[in-house]
């Protein structure tokens, strides 16, 4: 025999240790589990399947509560005194676009809701560029841009006639 077998057997017997104990198989266990205390496969406890807890501290997601429609302060208001929920939008066939020094407008050659066809924003404000290039690109293709535009003309920067120019919001195309 070898040295290592006599050097656990030796260190084995002053610790009350079973000189030849049985190393498990690594892999699945062929079958039932055992209890090691009484060796009967019926008195191993039953285990709880292994199931997601919720994180206790995760919170719970936000609920949509629904506003009603009846309040007049989140509505905006057109010039005929109209209330939107939200900012109109035109299909605008770009007739020309200009720039100038205190503002950048679009001239469709459809009006919108009959009345105006200028839509116009304040040079300084950063969708001025891209007002310019998107209508530019749809006047060349001879495809819509479809325009989002302030519904009032209160808001209209200047330059910008009351009965036929509106402020405008966002370009599509």
């Amino acid at each position: 025999m070898g040295r290592q077998f006599w050097l656990a057997v030796l260190f084995a017997a002053p610790l009350g240790l079973p000189a030849f104990a049985q190393v498990p198989p690594l892999g699945p266990s062929p079958g039932p589990a055992v209890d090691p205390v009484t060796m009967d496969p019926a008195a191993q406890p039953e285990r709880a399947p292994k199931t997601m807890n919720p994180i206790p501290n995760d919170p719970e997601p936000a609920k949509h509560k629904p506003r009603p429609a009846t309040q007049s302060m989140d509505l905006a208001k057109d010039d005929s005194g109209q209330e939107l929920l939200k900012p109109p939008s035109h299909r605008c066939f770009v007739r020309d676009v200009m720039a100038f020094y205190d503002r950048t407008h679009v001239r469709c050659y459809n009006r919108a809701r009959g009345k105006f066809n200028f839509f116009a924003v304040d040079t300084g404000q950063p969708v001025a560029e891209t007002v310019l290039l998107k209508a530019w690109r749809s006047m060349r293709s001879g495809k819509p841009l479809t325009i989002t535009y302030a519904p009032s003309s209160d808001l209209n920067p200047t330059n910008c006639a009351t009965k036929d120019c509106r402020r405008l919001l966002d370009v599509l195309n």
